[in-house]
């Protein structure tokens, strides 16, 4: 039986109540036209009517050539495979716990790859092609189309209690991403994160087939990036010297993430959020007192912006971007440009008094916004040439002339919910790539605009992410804009989340956004609720601390 599903909000066939018992890495299920509990879901699965068994200990994965990366994730998976051992129960819907036939074992995998040498950028080719059988089959175009493969063959490992199943078998699986950006920001600036956490949070975005971790390095709160030739901006502007990422650290990030598919893209936001930089260089920022004080709660330092006029700052700002350059492997680069605060400058009559001397019409400050972005752009093409990032400001600041402004390449990261459709169709037909976190904020109670999606149970903002088509009102656009809408990312922005709290705060409502970014098919939020419980408890199995979305039972066992 073939099973693929149409893009569309409803189901094309009837779907089966789904699942109480269940195990380690999916759900049981009821008819051979039921998916098991993969997540996010594949493109087309061919389903057989043969159940086997499968003996861990003894199960064979091997590669047909060498790659330390794949080496290393048949390690990690075996490992996975040994020590996720465990039961999921729900409420509703029961369905025994899946048994083996009588004969036939699931003896081995092998893992096929075309091209070892494929560099991990965007665009790569990550289609893979599984057979599932006695022998099974893994074929690649390159690693990082295996790794997903490798996930994807882990969860239709099923623990009964006694042994490992996998049902309906022979299975045939083709798949591959519906968008090529699939990411999310992790701010450690409000909130210092460790290591450890940030590892967590890469293992978890692997393991829904997302591709990027956007890194908002610095912000208004805190400067806890080393910079070697700026090192008082570090050791000034840092919460604390331990809550700080040394250069090396960096780069074991880095690595951490490559080793996984994931791509790292470091994010220096300028001109606004930058009253931490003012620690070191007092000069270089415009600390508006009046604005800070004005705040009922806490400081709004995020308000306080660069010194646009300061010569002083463009020499650190160089400086600052040309080692972030060299650090971060990636092509890309994201330079912020948000939230840019005239109450602030009013502070200050120096400077209209300056632009006015350079000519610059001083009824707003956007033409001496304009000249600072013109002037970071020169930099980042002279330290480093990384394709920049931009938030949608600056697009909007610069919508008239953007074509002499922003160079082509440059991509736009659209926040802001109302009036996205009008926003993306203004980008994609001047020719910018565009990726989008509007509606996937993590932060926010209600990630959408409409206010009836508010929820009794935050968690549940889960649904608003999963029903967030970022080509929304693009459908009539030719297929060649469209696809500069090359994907998006979940926030979280972390005024309220620290190592405590990140992981269950962000998952598994992240891996809501990662189905809409990957699959070409959608079900109904109440029936892919069932899966995305059952990848819920997979990744606790696996050792992760994320929320549950309802009441139910997930308990790891001993082998």
């Amino acid at each position: 039986v073939t099973a693929t599903w149409p893009r569309t909000s409803e189901h094309t066939r009837p779907f089966p109540m789904y699942w109480a018992f269940g195990l380690l890495f999916s759900l049981t299920y009821a008819t051979t036209l039921s998916p098991p509990g993969l997540w996010p879901l594949p493109s087309s699965v061919t389903w057989g009517d043969s159940n086997l068994a499968l003996d861990y200990k003894n199960f064979d994965i091997y590669a047909d050539s060498s790659s330390a990366i794949l080496s290393a994730a048949v390690v990690r998976y075996k490992n996975i495979l040994a020590k996720s051992l465990g039961i999921h129960k729900q409420i509703i819907y029961p369905v025994p716990a899946p048994t083996p036939d009588a004969v036939g074992k699931a003896l081995s995998l092998k893992i096929v790859v075309r091209d070892l040498q494929q560099p991990l950028v965007l665009g790569v080719n990550e289609t893979y092609y599984l057979e599932v059988g006695q022998a099974s089959t893994l074929v690649a175009d390159n690693v990082w189309g295996a790794l997903h493969g490798l996930e994807t063959f882990s969860q239709l490992c099923q623990w009964n209690g006694t042994t490992y199943v996998i049902q309906n078998t022979p299975i045939s699986i083709q798949d591959s991403p519906r968008f090529q950006w699939r990411g999310m920001l992790v701010d450690t600036a409000r909130h210092y994160l460790s290591l450890s956490t940030i590892k967590a949070n890469i293992d978890l975005l692997s393991m829904a087939k997302m591709n990027v971790l956007h890194w908002h390095l610095v912000d208004a709160e805190s400067f806890p990036l080393e910079i070697k030739s700026r090192p008082d901006l570090q050791a000034k502007g840092a919460w604390d010297p331990v809550a700080t990422y040394s250069q090396v650290e960096i780069q074991e990030i880095i690595e951490y993430a490559f080793n996984r598919g994931v791509r790292v893209v470091p994010e220096i936001d300028t001109p606004g959020h930058s009253y931490s930089w003012g620690h070191a260089y007092p000069e270089i920022i415009l600390p508006c007192s009046k604005l800070i004080q004005r705040a009922t709660d806490f400081p709004q330092i995020n308000s306080v912006p660069l010194d646009m006029t300061n010569p002083t700052t463009y020499t650190v700002v160089r400086d600052v971007i040309k080692e972030v350059s060299s650090l971060f492997v990636d092509q890309f680069i994201h330079l912020g440009g948000d939230e840019i605060s005239s109450g602030c400058v009013n502070e200050f009559p120096r400077i209209k008094q300056w632009m006015a001397a350079n000519g610059m019409n001083t009824t707003d400050y956007t033409p001496l916004v304009k000249y600072y972005e013109q002037k970071l752009i020169d930099i980042v093409a002279k330290n480093g040439n990384k394709q920049m990032i931009f938030w949608q400001e600056i697009f909007q600041m610069f919508e008239d002339d953007v074509q002499d402004t922003l160079p082509q390449g440059t991509i736009i990261n659209v926040w802001i919910r109302e009036g996205r459709a009008a926003l993306l169709r203004s980008i994609v037909t001047q020719g910018y790539p565009t990726i989008v976190s509007s509606g996937w904020y993590l932060d926010q109670q209600i990630p959408n605009i409409d206010p009836s999606q508010t929820h009794y149970l935050w968690l549940d903002t889960w649904r608003d992410f999963y029903s967030n088509d970022i080509l929304e009102g693009l459908s009539d656009l030719p297929i060649s804009q469209q696809k500069l809408v090359l994907g998006g990312e979940t926030a979280q922005w972390a005024e309220q989340v620290d190592d405590g709290s990140m992981l269950p705060r962000s998952w598994p409502r992240t891996a809501a956004a990662a189905e809409m970014l990957w699959s070409s098919t959608l079900e109904k939020e109440n029936v892919a609720f069932h899966r995305l419980a059952v990848h819920r408890c997979r990744l606790y199995l696996r050792g992760f601390s994320v929320s549950p979305l309802r009441p139910d039972y997930c308990s790891r066992q001993v082998a």
